[in-house]
């Protein structure tokens, strides 16, 4: 969809904490849906080699009425675009931004590609909602283009420019099409260089090719369709991707080879790596960060290996340096293995708790606002059974935010006597 005005891909690595707040209804079911963030591009993709990933994340519905209301014009009708969403059956939307560099500045980009893929609870849905989005007659700077390639069942093409949030000038060409229940698309942004400045039309109509393919196929059994995460509507996600595939890492957007060794050694040979960071928090609330890691191996006695070799992977960065083990408590609890850390905090205040599960590693980590007492064991071992549960039915439904992390996060406005 032609929304995509440069904001989304910025607001991934300057989005501030916002306050979350306790869903008062009942999840989503754990129906299986396919594997979003598998079939978003890729710098692993064939044309994308030379870009970096910037950040992804699933957009919850309230945020897509919101652009949807702004992009058409209609700031006051964001409650009219919640219910067309509803109404049409959006279940989840999963953004991916990449960058390439050597802009005439060096923070720059020159180019960024953005793809995305809504899934919508029918065909029938998702073409109701294709027909109002994609109308973008009447909306300033924007002029329809015409596909040169068929794509799907129906696709719109849009030229559109203007200014960043940087006040840099941009163009872009969108492309946005539908495969049944599914909506997927690309942006494909260039900024001013010695090269040109015109987003080249089949070159986004290439790349929405790929994604046509991805979106083909499907990806329905994979790690990535059981990812424990928390609702997108409560807190700020800061990515939400793989950074593994097949043995291959995913180059980062402004990470310092250092980093890069640091992050992709701790692997192992894990041949898939899925990564979530979820701020919770905000506000007038103290804040926390969760990620989740989900390490795929080929094998259960790779996984097993390690696993029993947790604690030395992980202090070969020097962030978890000074990593302590914890004892578990007794009962079923007892299967996970869980540290305490800093980061760079004495005494620790951070948790990690790791489990295995076939050939996959699940680890839960949670790192406080270092005003917050120690993060209870009981936060990150019932994050864990909750992701366990999703790799045993290969789904996963967005998490709510739990009663005791609220109350943990609101320990900061206790006396210190009250605080454990």
């Amino acid at each position: 969809m032609g929304s995509f005005k440069m904001a989304l891909p910025l607001l991934l690595i300057t989005v501030l904490l916002i306050p979350f707040t306790l869903q008062d209804e009942a999840q989503e079911p754990a129906t299986q849906s396919p594997d979003l963030a598998m079939m978003v591009l890729s710098p692993l993709d064939d044309m994308l080699t030379d870009y970096k990933h910037v950040g992804s994340f699933d957009e919850a519905l309230v945020d897509e009425a919101r652009i949807m209301a702004s992009y058409h014009g209609n700031p006051d009708q964001e409650q009219a675009f919640r219910e067309l969403l509803e109404e049409t059956g959006f279940n989840r939307k999963h953004i991916s931004a990449l960058e390439r560099t050597g802009g005439p500045q060096n923070d720059q980009p020159e180019r960024i590609v953005r793809s995305y893929v809504t899934v919508f609870a029918s065909s029938e849905g998702a073409a109701t909602a294709f027909a109002i989005l994609e109308d973008e007659s009447g909306i300033p700077g924007t002029r329809d283009l015409t596909p040169a390639l068929i794509f799907g069942e129906e696709a719109d093409l849009t030229e559109s420019g203007g200014f960043d949030d940087q006040n840099w000038p941009f163009r872009s060409h969108d492309l946005t099409f539908r495969i049944g229940n599914l909506v997927g698309g690309v942006t494909l942004v260039t900024y001013p260089t010695e090269r040109g400045f015109e987003p080249d039309q089949q070159e986004v109509e290439a790349l929405g090719k790929l994604l046509e393919a991805k979106m083909t196929d499907r990806f329905p059994v994979s790690v990535g369709v059981a990812v424990s995460k928390f609702d997108p509507a409560y807190v700020v996600t800061y990515d939400d991707a793989y950074y593994r595939l097949d043995g291959r890492d995913i180059p980062l957007s402004g990470e310092l080879e250092d980093a890069t060794e640091a992050r992709t050694s701790s692997y192992g040979i894990a041949d898939t790596v899925y990564q979530v960071f979820q701020g919770l928090g905000g506000g007038s609330s103290k804040t926390m960060l969760y990620s989740l890691t989900l390490y795929e191996f080929n094998n259960e006695d790779s996984a097993a290996e390690w696993l029993a070799g947790s604690a030395e992977t992980i202090t070969s960065n020097d962030y978890y340096q000074n990593l302590e083990p914890d004892d578990p408590p007794v009962g079923e609890k007892s299967k996970y293995i869980h540290y305490v850390f800093g980061p760079f905090s004495s005494p620790p205040v951070a948790r990690i708790s790791i489990a295995q599960f076939g050939t996959i590693i699940a680890r839960v980590q949670l790192v406080p606002d270092g005003a917050l007492p120690q993060v209870p064991l009981e936060l990150t071992s019932n994050l864990l059974t909750q992701q366990l549960s999703c790799l045993e039915v290969e789904s996963c439904a967005y998490q709510q935010v739990p009663e005791e992390i609220a109350a943990y996060l609101d320990l900061s406005s206790a006396s210190p006597e009250a605080q454990p």
